[in-house]
C-alpha cells in the first residue's frame, strides 16, 4: 500500500492518527472519507471530459463565435476579414478551455490537500463542496434551458448532456459525504485534532 501525505512512514502501531511517523492517510481514512474522495475524483475526471467535449462541440459548429466575431467587429467600427473571423472564433475557444482547464488543475490540487489532509484541507474541502453545489445546479440547468440550434452532430450534443447529469449527481453525493463529521473532522489541522481529542479523552496517570 503507498504511503500519503505523512513524512517518515511508519507502521499502524508507530503514532497517533494524523500525527509525522503515524500509520498511513490510506489506513486512517474513515469509509466517509474514502467515499468523498472518490467522488470527487470521478466528478472532476467527468469535468475533464465535459470540458473536451464542450470544445468539440464548439468545433463543429462555430457558426455562432464568427456571429459574435462580426458583431465585435461591427461595434468597434471597423470590417473584419473572414481570415480575422476565424482566429477570433477559435481563439475564444482556446482561451474559455485554458480557463478551464486552470480552474480544473487548481480543484484537483485542492482534492489532493484534502486527501493528504494539508494545512488548507478544511478550505480544500469547502472549495470542492462549492463546485458540487455548482455542478449540481448546472445539472438541472440540463433540462431546464431549451438548448438554441446547433448544426453539429447531435450524438455530440447529447454526449455532453449526459456527462453533465453525470457530474452533477455525483456531485450531490459528494456533498453529502464532504458534510458529515468524519469528513469534516479529517480536513481538520493535525494539532487542532489532537487538542480536540484530548479534550475528549480522560488523562492517564
Amino acid at each position: 500500500m503507498s504511503t500519503l501525505g505523512f513524512p517518515g512512514g511508519g507502521s499502524a502501531g508507530a503514532g497517533g492518527a494524523g500525527k509525522p511517523g503515524g500509520p498511513t492517510a490510506a489506513e486512517e481514512r474513515p469509509e466517509v472519507v474514502r467515499y468523498v474522495i472518490v467522488a470527487w475524483a470521478i466528478m472532476l475526471s467527468g469535468e475533464l471530459v465535459r470540458l473536451m467535449v464542450d470544445v468539440a462541440l464548439s468545433l463543429a459548429d462555430p457558426a455562432s463565435l464568427k456571429e459574435e466575431a462580426r458583431k465585435a467587429a461591427k461595434r468597434v467600427g471597423e470590417p473584419a476579414s473572414e481570415n480575422l473571423v476565424n482566429l477570433s472564433a477559435y481563439l475564444s475557444v482556446g482561451v474559455a478551455a485554458m480557463f478551464s482547464l486552470l480552474l480544473l488543475l487548481v480543484m484537483v490540487w485542492a482534492l489532493t490537500a484534502y486527501a493528504q489532509r494539508k494545512k488548507w484541507a478544511e478550505t480544500a474541502r469547502r472549495m470542492l463542496a462549492v463546485l458540487s453545489g455548482f455542478f449540481a445546479l448546472r445539472m438541472l440547468m440540463v433540462f431546464m434551458v431549451v438548448p438554441s440550434a446547433y448544426g453539429g452532430p447531435t450524438a455530440l450534443l447529447a454526449t455532453g448532456g449526459v456527462v453533465q447529469i453525470i457530474i452533477g449527481v455525483v456531485g450531490v453525493c459528494a456533498i453529502m459525504f464532504a458534510t458529515q463529521d468524519e469528513a469534516r473532522k479529517w480536513s481538520e489541522p493535525a494539532d487542532e485534532a489532537k487538542g480536540s481529542h484530548n479534550r475528549h479523552t480522560p488523562s492517564s496517570i
